[in-house]
């Protein structure tokens, strides 16, 4: 009777003792601007780039070019590699959702998000390792511009993809709250420019990439 009361926690014993053995030792990170996990570590594409980024059929083709902008903003700014691909137009879908493909989709109601939110960008990650990104553009809510010059009461759609694919590398918002240069900063307001990283964003970046 003994031996059998012994044996559950024997195998207990035995089992906690190979998880330890096989588990990783995790080292806290520099922050970098990058959005932490549990463990203090950077979650990021890692070596998983360039990241292949879709448009989805929903996105008027008049701001398909100024998303391919985007995604050039952030290659010219590393300059060392590529980061960003563009995989053309994609026709399945209706928004974020784990579906193995990251997808910039145009969402004409803007349902269970905040008005006030011109964009929003949902990441899907494990461990560090960033799997999926996508990102819905709110249309109900906003008027958007691909215009070479700012418009007056329009959101320059360039500027802000720029923002939201920082968001898709691994970027948080900027720190800085009062810091109106910086690509990551929370707010674009209407009639405003923004398109290029700014030396903090590259300096960011290349923590990870």
């Amino acid at each position: 009777m003994n031996h059998l009361k012994k044996a559950p926690i024997l195998l207990l014993l035995v089992a906690t003792l190979l998880l330890q053995a096989c588990g990783a030792n995790y080292e806290a990170e520099e922050e970098c601007n990058f959005v932490i996990n549990s463990v203090g570590q950077r979650v990021s594409w890692n070596d998983q780039v360039p990241v292949k980024v879709f448009i989805h059929k929903s996105v008027p083709t008049q701001f398909h070019g100024a998303i391919k902008n985007a995604l050039s903003q952030w290659d010219n700014s590393l300059s060392s590699r590529p980061i960003f691909e563009f995989g053309g137009v994609i026709t399945h879908g209706e928004g974020a959702s784990q579906d193995k493909a990251s997808v910039i989709y145009w969402k004409e109601e803007w349902v269970g998000g905040k008005p006030g939110e011109q964009a929003r960008t949902t990441v899907f990650w494990i461990g560090n390792q960033i799997r999926e990104a996508d990102i819905q553009i709110n249309a109900q809510d906003f008027d958007f511009t691909a215009e070479a010059q700012a418009v007056n009461g329009a959101v320059d759609l360039e500027s802000l993809m720029v923002h939201e694919l920082g968001h898709v590398l691994g970027l948080a918002h900027s720190a800085d709250e009062t810091n109106k240069v910086s690509v990551m900063a929370e707010r674009l307001a209407s009639g405003t420019l923004r398109r290029v990283p700014a030396k903090q964003d590259i300096d960011a970046l290349r923590c990870e990439y």
